[in-house]
């Protein structure tokens, strides 16, 4: 509203980097945090990135996978693997593979294996169903525990959102002046930042940390934004 192009746009033309991916040291870092970590039995955490989830503590049967900043809690652990129980919300249309962090908004958490997302013993709803009055589409809370790796948990989210937030800034500004992360709402920015990253350098555990704090960061969570 009341907006045109030249407002975020500053007439130059977008080119492609050179070397269009590479590891940044700073992601680096907080994953050599999370693998020096040792987490306690009920604590909850944030997974530094995307991680695979399995049925067994032994990591001999994948089940799907959990995405980077998700929130879990920590409920067993053995030496090379933690059992993780994550709250999520789902669509009670379809199959229900890809549970979200919040009620009517599409921030993926985790994505399950299609047997994993239709066993009522794995996936356990925890009330009764209620409808996203945009869509009209009905939402059920939910709650997983699955087995993962050691290594991959931070007790801090913010940790997490001051590397995104200095990525977003930094990379999203040599073509643009970026948008205020709450100028869009949380199911806005996917389609938004899809655009934009093609245009960046970002590897994909970046990437996907990067839309994760912009969504969690939009105009949903943030008071007075438009």
């Amino acid at each position: 509203r009341d907006q045109s192009c030249i407002d975020c746009h500053k007439g130059i033309a977008h080119q492609l980097p050179e070397q269009m991916t590479f590891k940044d040291p700073a992601l680096d870092q907080l994953e050599q945090r999370a693998q020096g970590l040792s987490p306690d039995k009920g604590g909850h955490y944030y997974t530094v990135k995307a991680i695979t989830l399995y049925l067994d503590k032994e990591l001999t049967q994948p089940a799907g996978e959990l995405e980077a900043a998700s929130p879990v809690q920590l409920q067993e652990e053995s030496s090379d693997s933690v059992k993780l129980l994550v709250p999520a919300w789902r669509k009670t249309r379809g199959f229900g593979r890809v549970l979200y962090e919040d009620f009517g908004m599409n921030i993926k958490s985790l994505v399950l294996e299609k047997d994993v997302a239709q066993n009522d013993e794995l996936v356990k709803v925890q009330a009764e169903a209620k409808e996203d009055e945009l869509t009209g589409l009905p939402w059920e809370p939910v709650e997983v525990a699955l087995w993962a790796e050691q290594g991959a948990l931070l007790p801090e989210a913010e940790d997490l959102w001051g590397y995104a937030r200095d990525t977003y800034r930094t990379a999203c500004s040599v073509c643009h002046s970026q948008p205020a992360e709450a100028h869009f709402d949380a199911n806005t920015w996917p389609g938004m930042f899809a655009g934009m990253v093609g245009f960046t350098n970002m590897d994909a555990d970046t990437q996907a940390l990067v839309l994760k704090y912009l969504q969690k960061h939009s105009s949903d969570y943030a008071d007075g934004a438009h």
